[in-house]
């Protein structure tokens, strides 16, 4: 909460009488709740769960398995990656009595689950026969989506199937590890996928040295091995965990320094066509999440890599500035979401480029012959 300096003037040689406070106004003044303080709404306050050290894992080379660059967010896994095998697992009896709510089942909280039922049929995400690969961090967003799904997947008369994909970067302060025996509990197929991407990111960078982002390196990485496990266990669709808070931050970052008018995407399908990402949270604000993962006591792994925090980031840079103008304009998410929705769309980035570079190429000594290869996807 907010400091506030309860020290007050002192006035020296004066008599002054001050009248005396009602007793009902001192009940309310006391009863009054304190202020927040800003800078922290939208962090996540779940607890850390340590990794398990007993639960022992053999994994097996991955050979052979390569990605594509598709949208700057594709990378290659290279052929060292070590992969746990996909398995499938029955129920496990006798869960922790914390995460049981409603006869045994997680309920997700009925504003998210609306938020997420207006995402899925605006954006037509979720059809008949649908093989989904939610992508698992361990983060409260993954994790509450998790349980949307099995929640969505109990009540639609749409049958769809659900797969769980964890990449580990295997990096000393982040151990995603106690995730295993949370989702075979479900009985769902786990990939769990071990890639030392920290190791790799000293010598992919130019002339072999090491990389200039290894964020940037390290979601490329991630993306990669994602787009591989779903081509590789036939599923259609990659679910990701990106909130409404995510996506108007990317909208003020793409403005601020690229000058473009950009988003995420609610649905769009990758360049090499055999694969859909959808992001059913576009419309979820993340204190959704944040209080749904603390209430039903969710397994949150926190990411602790030491190259995140070593400089600000730009980010979180951005969230504090929204949260600011928030106090302000109570309503600014609801209309930022309204906002969002036309760059939204899967080509709705080819055509506002289009209109961008046919624009500025008036002012050019060579005249605007179109966009190459006019009419191709991009």
């Amino acid at each position: 909460s907010m400091k506030i300096d309860s020290a007050t003037p002192t006035v020296t040689d004066i008599d002054v009488r001050q009248p005396a406070e009602l007793p009902a106004a001192v009940q309310k003044r006391e009863k009054k709740k304190p202020s927040r303080d800003s800078s922290q709404w939208g962090q996540s306050s779940a607890p850390h769960i340590r990794p398990a050290s007993s639960c022992a894992i053999g994994s097996v080379q991955n050979g052979g398995s390569n990605g594509s660059n598709v949208k700057g967010q594709e990378g290659p896994v290279s052929s060292g990656a070590k992969v746990i095998e996909s398995m499938e697992t029955e129920p496990v009896e006798g869960k922790s009595k914390k995460s049981i709510k409603k006869g045994g089942k997680v309920k997700p909280p009925p504003k998210m689950m609306r938020n997420i039922t207006q995402a899925m049929v605006q954006w037509d995400m979720i059809q008949e026969g649908d093989r989904l690969l939610l992508g698992l961090s361990g983060g409260k967003d993954s994790l509450s989506l998790l349980h949307c799904l099995l929640e969505f997947q109990r009540k639609l008369p749409t049958k769809f199937e659900i797969e769980v994909c964890t990449i580990d970067p295997m990096t000393p302060s982040f151990d995603p590890s106690p995730l295993i025996p949370y989702v075979e509990s479900f009985g769902l197929k786990y990939h769990y996928i071990r890639d030392d991407i920290v190791e790799r990111a000293n010598s992919a960078g130019k002339d072999g040295k090491t990389v200039s982002s290894l964020c940037a390196f390290c979601a490329r990485m991630k993306r990669g091995n994602l787009y591989n496990c779903a081509r590789k266990n036939n599923c259609n669709k990659l679910v990701l965990a990106q909130h409404l808070d995510d996506c108007a931050e990317s909208f003020l970052m793409s403005v601020m320094h690229n000058g473009f008018v950009r988003t995420m995407k609610a649905n769009y399908r990758i360049n090499a066509g055999d694969i859909s990402v959808i992001r059913p949270l576009v419309y979820c604000r993340e204190s959704l999440m944040t209080e749904f993962a603390k209430e039903a006591n969710l397994p949150v792994i926190n990411e602790n890599c030491p190259a995140c925090f070593e400089e600000p980031k730009e980010r979180a840079r951005v969230k504090k500035l929204l949260s600011r103008e928030e106090t302000l304009y109570p309503n600014l998410y609801d209309h930022i979401r309204r906002a969002l929705i036309p760059i939204m769309h899967d080509d709705s980035t080819a055509i506002l480029r289009s209109y961008l570079e046919e624009t500025v190429a008036k002012s050019r000594k060579v005249p605007y012959q179109g966009r190459k290869g006019k009419g191709k996807s991009n």
